[in-house]
């Protein structure tokens, strides 16, 4: 069957999209924090957060199980009863679809959520804080919370789905 490696791509491959999604968010932490606050840059890290958060989740339901049928269920299995339901799952999908093809997607760069904006704009906060100054959520489950703490909640709850699913697989090869 090959070694351990190759029989868990999926999971070392959403580990490297979440460490991607890591780096993003840290830049748009310090950038957000900053006197001297680029906002082209602050959108970008916003929409390739979501952009590697997504990926991270996307490679563990798509991981090839070709040369681990066990590894394939249990993944399948874990992201169907575990993740999918999840809110904090239906908001990354949401805010990556937008991110990247939806109606936030902008023609100079995929990732720049213009529509994001627009939609915190309607929901009454100020057009530029909302990227900007990242002070609300405008959507539940988060609704009104600091935008920065949504993203480190995204990121830490992936990290929790990528430990259980390392330790689920463990067990139930034993």
């Amino acid at each position: 069957m090959g070694d351990c490696t190759e029989k868990r791509r999926g999971i070392p491959a959403a580990r490297a999209y979440c460490g991607s999604a890591k780096y993003a968010l840290c830049r748009y932490r310090e950038l957000a924090t900053s006197d001297d606050q680029d906002q082209t840059a602050l959108m970008l890290y916003y929409g390739a957060f979501f952009v590697f958060a997504r990926g991270s989740i996307e490679a563990l339901r798509n991981s090839d199980g070709a040369t681990d049928v066990i590894l394939n269920t249990n993944q399948l299995a874990y992201f169907r009863a575990t993740i999918e339901p999840d809110p904090i799952y239906d908001l990354l999908k949401k805010e990556r679809d937008r991110v990247a093809h939806g109606e936030d997607s902008w023609a100079a760069h995929p990732y720049k959520p213009i529509a994001m904006l627009e939609r915190h704009s309607a929901s009454g906060y100020p057009w530029g804080d909302v990227v900007f100054n990242a002070p609300r959520w405008p959507e539940a489950p988060f609704e009104g919370q600091p935008v920065i703490e949504v993203l480190v909640a995204v990121w830490n709850q992936i990290r929790i789905w990528l430990d259980d699913l390392d330790a689920y697989d463990k067990v139930s090869r034993a």
